[in-house]
């Protein structure tokens, strides 16, 4: 098939990283596949005026998961929205963001069969245009969901019992502890850092700094794409890494004894899967995949935005006896095991497929 993704713009959230991955992989399959963004924004008439007294530099395509993946990408400069002439004739186009579900549905039939790509409910976004974010999910256009909270919420929202469900996957190769895990001498939990206040991080924050009281040596390990200037409290005695490489993630997943999940709503979770892939229990609010993902054997989930909640829950798994920890962290590593890559491309490509075809016979998140 000739395949067409539209996102918005090059970047390394998980999101992207996901997009990327089944891109690689339907090109490997054999699949024409294109990527297509947006590049360098549009120059003012103050920016275009500094140019021809100041030497500026030109706008560089910034590294993304496409550029990870070895994909080529067609950003289109100076753009505010992508068009019928950016495009290539396809099968299928898939969107894979609010804005760039606005442009497919703008989209002359050549362009292919309309696949939306969700990931969140990202009418939510505190950046979003809430009303144009929800006609999208109301539009005409088959909808791959990453997780059973999204199959809710399109259907108690919008009335779209026929969403196709295709949980994420985690790397193996990436994603996995160097070396048999032991509960660490020293407590250690650790947490995603982030500017947005869906996250809650002020959640993780508070619980990290009543589990102090208790654990007088606890080490924290934040992750994080850049500093919190202010979005929230860095303690000095926390070690934060500060997009770090792939490659480092795994070490950082694996060096904690808990990793602290305390979104107030996500579209999967990401860290999830990966802190799990590293053998590391989850203290996790119910907010994306964490109610598919979290049991008592592998974690706690914790259906409260209190701090002192969480921070009891991740004291139980703190206190555990190291053989105790062994077995929730063996359980963690089993769970992620069982969201494999190569079958969640298998169902992603079959729902491409059904769509080319126009056999969509998706009913309630089957899939």
């Amino acid at each position: 098939m000739k395949i067409s993704f539209l996102f918005h713009r090059p970047a390394m959230s998980g999101g992207a990283r996901v997009v990327a991955r089944y891109a690689r992989m339907l090109k490997d399959r054999g699949h024409e596949v294109t990527l297509t963004g947006l590049g360098a924004p549009a120059l003012s008439w103050k920016d275009r005026l500094k140019r021809l007294v100041v030497k500026v530099p030109e706008w560089r395509e910034p590294m993304s998961h496409y550029t990870v993946e070895g994909l080529a990408t067609n950003l289109i400069d100076g753009a505010n929205a992508l068009r019928a002439v950016d495009l290539p004739d396809a099968d299928i186009v898939i969107a894979t963001f609010w804005r760039t579900a606005e442009w497919m549905a703008a989209l002359p039939p050549e362009k292919g069969e309309h696949v939306y790509f969700v990931q969140h409910h990202e009418a939510e976004f505190p950046h979003a245009d809430r009303a144009r974010a929800e006609e999208t999910y109301r539009a005409n256009s088959r909808i791959i969901a990453v997780s059973g909270w999204i199959i809710d919420v399109l259907k108690r929202e919008y009335g779209r019992d026929d969403v196709a469900l295709v949980l994420n996957a985690v790397d193996p190769i990436l994603f996995a502890p160097r070396a048999p895990r032991t509960k660490n001498p020293r407590p250690t939990v650790g947490f995603m850092g982030s500017h947005n206040s869906t996250k809650r991080v002020d959640i993780a924050v508070r619980a990290c700094e009543i589990l102090r009281e208790k654990f007088s040596d606890l080490r924290v390990r934040v992750l994080a794409a850049s500093a919190p200037n202010g979005a929230y409290v860095m303690h000095d005695w926390f070690e934060p890494d500060y997009n770090p490489p792939q490659e480092k993630l795994a070490e950082l997943y694996a060096d904690c004894d808990a990793w602290l999940f305390t979104s107030d709503i996500e579209g999967y979770g990401l860290p999830l899967l990966e802190a799990m892939a590293c053998g590391t229990p989850l203290v996790a609010r119910p907010a994306g995949a964490a109610p598919d993902l979290v049991t008592p054997a592998n974690g706690a989930l914790v259906d409260s935005d209190d701090p002192s909640h969480i921070a009891e829950a991740a004291a139980r798994l703190l206190s555990l006896d190291p053989a105790a920890w062994k077995e929730m962290s063996d359980a963690a590593l089993t769970t992620a095991r069982a969201h494999d890559w190569n079958d969640s491309f298998r169902r992603f490509e079959a729902a491409l497929y059904a769509a080319a075809d126009r056999n969509w016979r998706y009913r309630e998140g089957s899939c």
